[in-house]
């Protein structure tokens, strides 16, 4: 989104790939003319990322990754990520993963939001995050 200054605002590295990855291996996974949309914007003191497939929706994807026996690591990692992150938030508060759905119910895909509250690069700089 335009009010967000990508120069300006630090985010833990490697935090949305896991999420982009999730969508294209439990989402996409069978389905033609899948999409994934990132999005950043400002909610008040916080920076939102939305993470959106037009897949199969969490309740198929959470189905098909127990049958395989598998579990993903790639959403602990991310919450860990937040964790060192922003200390002031919690994991729970910091992740919501929800489907999503047309005008008529049907499930239309899966939206994964990150809160992250906002945090300028240099209270990252000494450390060396980006």
């Amino acid at each position: 989104m335009p009010q967000v200054q990508a120069d300006r605002v630090a985010i833990p590295p490697m935090l949305i790939q896991p999420i982009v990855e999730n969508a294209i291996e439990h989402g996409l996974n069978g389905v033609k003319d899948g999409q994934i949309s990132v999005l950043v914007g400002l909610v008040g003191s916080f920076l939102n990322i939305d993470v959106k497939d037009n897949g199969v929706g969490p309740e198929v994807a959470a189905q098909r990754t127990a049958r395989r026996n598998k579990a993903s690591m790639g959403m602990d990692l991310v919450r860990k990520r937040i964790a060192l992150f922003d200390r002031h938030t919690s994991a729970t508060q910091a992740v919501e993963i929800r489907g999503s759905t047309t005008a008529d119910g049907d499930v239309s895909g899966t939206v994964v939001t990150i809160r992250l509250r906002v945090q300028h690069l240099t209270e990252h700089v000494a450390i060396g995050d980006r």
